[in-house]
């Protein structure tokens, strides 16, 4: 019996840093220990790309983390129960390739982070549309969590660069 060879991989060499199943990683977007999280395409069944967010989890190597990789898988399955159009929807949770990932909507917009650092810059001198800003997106982050708290999900890490407001104004 003749060796199998390694087929070769159609995306290599077109920006893309990591396959996970048929999600093509093309850019690292966030890195907090020991979760990576990638901006990623897929295509659909039409033809279609869609963008999406694929939070890997990365184990040190030595079998440590097991038990908090299935956590997060599990958490990531419990998110996709979760429908509320505050919250970014999470279309799969499980093992690709050998990694636990939670694949969710990708979000086009600006971190709550980012635009507190804008404001920063601006000094005193907000203008007052900002402030209904602040009222808004506090509003639309206390019903949403209201909304996961309603469905026994709690966020562990909820801060300023997990809150997005969309390029539609929309609060994520």
């Amino acid at each position: 019996m003749e060796p199998r060879t390694k087929r070769p991989n159609p995306v290599e060499g077109k920006g893309v840093l990591r396959v996970l199943g048929r999600y093509h990683c093309h850019e690292l977007v966030g890195e907090r220990p020991p979760l990576l999280t990638y901006r990623a395409r897929t295509q659909g069944l039409a033809g279609f790309e869609r963008a999406f967010a694929v939070r890997c989890f990365v184990a040190d190597g030595a079998g440590h983390g097991t038990e908090m990789e299935e956590a997060f898988v599990a958490l990531g399955r419990r998110l996709q129960s979760v429908k509320d159009a505050r919250i970014g929807q999470v279309v799969e949770a499980g093992r690709v390739d050998g990694a636990a990932i939670v694949v969710r909507e990708f979000v086009l917009g600006a971190s709550l982070e980012a635009l507190i650092a804008l404001g920063r810059k601006a000094g005193a001198d907000l203008p007052p549309e900002w402030r209904s800003l602040v009222a808004h997106v506090g509003a639309e982050i206390a019903d949403a969590l209201a909304v996961a708290h309603a469905q026994g999900i709690v966020h562990g890490g909820l801060g300023p660069s997990n809150v997005f407001v969309t390029n539609r104004g929309a609060v994520k």
